[in-house]
């Protein structure tokens, strides 16, 4: 099995999948059982492809993203009231998840077309909404049928990620470099997207920021200490080698308070 193969295997199972190789060196790639089991034979080709184009992206990084992105698709509820979700309906359960732009990869090999925003350095925004009977993945037919603006989506998931957030608590690192988030709901790295909104004034003073994993978002104010910077620095890529769903091994900044751009630190 080769070293790619291998690695999506391991994220695929990760997200509670049930996977078979098969003689033809593909996937096949299940959830649940009976009349609510879904299937899809997955090839990898569109993800090596992608990693060949992008011989800077870390391996690991593009496979997480990818089995996210199958995983996403194949968990969306297909019954009949989840099709015919309206916007209004859907509003109270909107939520932004942040992921490696494979994600649009693995979710288009299961069968659905995401409705992605950019983010940065290769990160995108889906947005998913939590329904009766699960999680339902947010896509590009579904946007098109609402009929509503992409800000009123993108305000309205940040505004519902918010109420989650302003109670959580901001806990410190145990390498006394940072404070971080870690509520596990899946949305700690997608955080990063309303920093704006839960403390604007830090913001603008300069805050540095990572997101080795998906369940882990990492803060500190910007400093002009080198030895601090570096201590940081080392703590991001200790979360992110040992990150079970990493995103990323960078650390960014909002340079104006709403572009999120990676930095380089000393």
């Amino acid at each position: 099995m080769s070293a790619l193969l291998n690695a999506t295997t391991t994220y695929l199972e990760a997200e509670v999948l049930d996977v078979e190789p098969t003689s033809a060196g593909r996937l096949r790639v299940s959830r649940g059982r009976f009349r609510d089991k879904r299937e899809v034979e997955l090839d990898l080709t569109p993800l090596e492809g992608w990693l060949a184009e992008h011989p800077e992206a870390p391996p690991r990084r593009a496979a997480a993203g990818f089995a996210a992105g199958v995983g996403a698709a194949l968990r969306s509820p297909t019954d009949a009231r989840a099709e015919n979700l309206s916007f209004v309906d859907a509003a109270g359960g909107l939520a932004p998840v942040l992921e490696c732009e494979t994600f649009a990869l693995g979710a288009e090999a299961a069968g659905l077309r995401p409705w992605l925003q950019p983010f940065t350095d290769g990160l995108v925004v889906a947005y998913v909404v939590d329904v009766d009977r699960g999680q339902l993945l947010l896509g590009e037919r579904r946007v098109a049928a609402w009929g509503v603006s992409d800000d009123r989506i993108t305000s309205g998931a940040r505004s519902m990620l918010y109420h989650r957030t302003r109670d959580l608590p901001l806990e410190e690192h145990p390498s006394s470099t940072c404070a971080f988030y870690s509520a596990g709901d899946g949305h700690d790295a997608a955080r990063a997207t309303i920093l704006r909104d839960l403390d604007y004034n830090r913001l603008r003073r300069g805050l540095w920021f990572a997101l080795p994993a998906r369940n882990l978002l990492m803060l500190r104010d910007a400093t002009d200490d080198a030895d601090a910077a570096r201590a940081f620095l080392a703590a991001v890529e200790a979360e992110w080698d040992q990150a079970e769903h990493p995103i990323s091994r960078r650390v960014y900044t909002y340079e104006d308070t709403r572009t999120p751009n990676p930095i380089t630190l000393p």
